[in-house]
């Protein structure tokens, strides 16, 4: 419920600290993500020598992949909540492979010819399965800690602040490395950001397991004196997802528009945001030739833009709602970065300029477009009598994965047929034309896609309160009405 004079979501019924504690948890969310998708696919064409094409197939099936088991993984999620009341048990079950993964992902195949691709073909699968298994448990917390929407995106917005420290790390991780250790070999600085990244990831996700997700439903029941196994057994009983197949989960969903309006901004963005990172670290180094040290400041700067914009995003959300939110940042960040294809970019403040352009878009939708996916899971509710979060997550999941797809399996082309040259030498003229182009047209094209999605989008701020008002009613067997929100749900039939 909306709390008057609460914009930023700082007070409710759960403490800072918890806030926080949970918020250590975007590591495993914004690391292992950072590093795979910006820098996977450079690995394999610089470093293991693997052809461009083949590389882009190799990171394209493991994204696509990823993606067609997210539902699957969003209702083992949510079978996992019930059973356990809580979305530990989950997180747990991701966290542990994903850790072991990262360092093998980044280390020399035992390999050569086929048996190398099998070898990164197969690991990056389970990257990014274990990540999703991971991610998908610790988003679904959040919608589960409170019904408030300016507390759930209080939440995001510490998400959000970390978010900048931990892509920094895996996006200069690899520059550092090789910044900081320059007499080192080239595979043992890869191995080193592994391990790095790791150990990082690991211990901030395992304060955040054990510390901070202990469900406020879940802790009532305990302190009522019932067993936390059988209260979670009785929670819901009528609606347990396991009773459904996964046509019906399915289809019941995609009744709800706001769901298939979030997709399509969930594509447009993603699509966009896969072809900027498989493309901007060959940006840097052959359209703009910056060396070691400046990308590794590009990205320190681009930390810094990103803290700012995130700030400014959670307030702004929370006093006028998502949905114009999303509209402006979508319309700026895609005109910005269309017009730039005619402007002459081949410096570090030039680079800059471009970064400040997309993260316009790229902050907001990563801190908050998880919270759309609360607020469909209220929703469903309220309109089919089933609380399937994960499962909703998982959808906008699906799709945060067709973008890279799509994305690697273009880059790999575009790299061919621009004349780039794999094994990290030096590229024709031809490779930094040709990067400029692309790297500016194909993501404001997707960007201003999702300006008409953006401008679709059924759910409002005051439709919002009207809905949690009415699913407070409900739910306590009271008496309540649809007005304010009935253009939010499915028509009947």
């Amino acid at each position: 419920m909306k709390t008057k004079g609460n914009v930023l979501g700082l007070t409710g019924e759960i403490s800072i600290g918890k806030k926080i504690r949970y918020s250590l948890g975007n590591a495993g969310d914004e690391l292992p993500y950072a590093l795979f998708y910006t820098y996977f696919m450079m690995y394999l064409t610089e470093v293991a020598g693997i052809n461009a094409v083949v590389a882009g197939i190799i990171s394209a099936v493991a994204a696509a992949c990823d993606g067609l088991v997210d539902p699957a993984l969003g209702i083992f999620s949510d079978n996992l909540y019930r059973k356990h009341g809580t979305r530990r048990t989950g997180m747990i079950i991701g966290l542990g492979p994903l850790a072991i993964v990262t360092i093998l992902l980044f280390v020399p195949a035992p390999f050569s010819g086929v048996g190398e691709l099998i070898y990164y073909c197969i690991f990056s699968i389970l990257f990014v399965t274990c990540f999703s298994m991971y991610s998908t448990n610790f988003i679904s917390m959040g919608a589960e800690m409170t019904d408030s929407y300016e507390e759930r995106n209080f939440l995001r917005l510490l998400c959000g602040l970390t978010a900048p420290l931990f892509s920094y790390l895996g996006h200069g991780g690899p520059q550092l490395a090789k910044a900081i250790l320059p007499e080192m070999g080239v595979d043992a600085q890869w191995l080193t950001t592994g391990i790095s990244v790791t150990l990082v990831y690991g211990i901030c996700c395992l304060v955040c397991i054990f510390a901070a997700l202990s469900p406020r439903k879940v802790k009532a029941l305990r302190a009522a004196g019932r067993p936390p196994k059988e209260a979670a057994a009785e929670e819901n009983d009528d609606v347990k997802i396991g009773k459904l197949n996964f046509i019906e989960n399915v289809t019941s969903l995609l009744k709800i528009k706001a769901l298939k309006v979030q997709l399509i901004m969930v594509f447009a963005f993603t699509v966009a945001n896969g072809f900027f990172y498989a493309l901007i670290a060959y940006v840097l180094t052959y359209s703009m030739e910056l060396n070691a040290a400046q990308q590794a400041t590009f990205w320190a700067v681009e930390s810094v833009v990103y803290y700012g914009a995130i700030v400014l995003c959670v307030p702004v959300a929370n006093k006028f709602g998502k949905k114009p939110m999303f509209i402006v940042c979508y319309a700026v960040a895609g005109v910005t970065m269309t017009s730039f294809f005619f402007l002459n970019l081949n410096s570090l403040g030039a680079a800059v300029a471009m970064m400040v352009a997309f993260t316009l878009v790229e902050a907001p939708f990563w801190t908050l477009h998880c919270t759309m996916g609360y607020e469909i899971s209220d929703i469903d509710e309220f309109a089919n009598g089933k609380r399937r979060t994960s499962l909703v997550i998982s959808f906008a999941s699906l799709f945060v994965k067709i973008g890279p797809t799509l994305s690697y399996i273009f880059t790999g082309i575009i790299l061919s047929s621009i004349g780039y040259v794999e094994g990290g030498v030096s590229q024709p003229e031809s490779v930094a034309e040709g990067l400029h182009g692309y790297i500016t047209l194909l993501p404001g094209i997707f960007l201003l896609l999702g300006v008409i999605a953006a401008l679709q989008y059924p759910v409002t701020r005051k439709g919002f309160d009207a809905l949690t008002k009415a699913l407070e009613a409900k739910r306590a067997g009271e008496d309540y009405s649809t007005e304010g929100f009935e253009h939010m749900l499915p028509k009947a039939k």
